[in-house]
C-alpha cells in the first residue's frame, strides 16, 4: 500500500483518484462506479477527452468546461460529507443550471447520483477497514439519516452495511 501511495503522489494524483480507488476497493460492481471512476482515475484528462477538447488547448471552450468539472469533482471528493451542488457549481466557476448540464454530459449521471456512490463508496471502505460503529460511518459518510444511509448502502451494493461489513 505505501508503494501505491508513492506511485499516486509521484503522478500527480488527485482527490478523485483516491475515490476511485475507495469505489473499486470497496467490492462495489465496476458497472457502478465505471464513470465517476475514470473521471476519478484521470480527471485532467478524462473530462477533457469525454468532452473531446484539445488537451492543451486553453483557447477551447470545451477545455474550460473539462477544468470546471475537474475542479467540481475535486471539491465532491473534499467535501463529501457537506457537500453542495451550489458549492459543487461555485467550484467550477458555473451557475447551478449551467454546471447540472455539464457534469450529466461528462460524467454520464448526475450530480446526486455521483455524490451519493461516492459516500457509498466511503461507508464501504469504513467497513471493512475500521471498527467504528455503523452509525459513526453514516455521519462521515454524509448521511444524517439513518434510514437513508440504509436504503441508499443497500440499492448500491445490494446488502445492508452490516451485512457488507460480516462478509467484507
Amino acid at each position: 500500500e505505501g508503494l501505491l501511495v508513492f506511485l499516486l503522489r509521484l503522478a500527480g494524483a488527485s482527490p478523485g483518484d483516491l475515490v476511485s480507488l475507495a469505489l473499486g476497493a470497496a467490492g462495489i460492481p465496476p458497472s457502478r462506479y465505471l464513470v465517476p471512476g475514470v473521471l476519478g482515475a484521470a480527471p485532467r484528462v478524462a473530462a477533457a477527452t469525454l468532452l473531446g477538447a484539445a488537451l492543451w488547448d486553453p483557447w477551447s471552450r470545451r477545455f474550460w468546461i473539462s477544468v470546471g468539472i475537474n475542479a467540481a469533482i475535486t471539491y465532491i471528493s473534499t467535501h463529501l460529507d457537506e457537500v453542495s451542488l451550489q458549492g459543487a457549481a461555485d467550484a467550477a466557476a458555473m451557475s447551478v443550471s449551467t454546471f447540472s448540464r455539464f457534469f450529466k454530459r461528462v460524467a454520464g449521471i448526475g450530480f446526486a447520483d455521483f455524490v451519493r456512490r461516492l459516500r457509498v463508496g466511503r461507508a464501504c471502505r469504513l467497513l471493512t477497514c475500521t471498527n467504528m460503529p455503523i452509525a459513526k460511518i453514516q455521519q462521515l459518510s454524509g448521511y444524517t439519516n439513518a434510514s437513508n444511509f440504509n436504503r441508499r448502502f443497500l440499492e448500491e451494493t445490494g446488502m445492508t452495511p452490516s451485512q457488507y461489513r460480516r462478509e467484507h
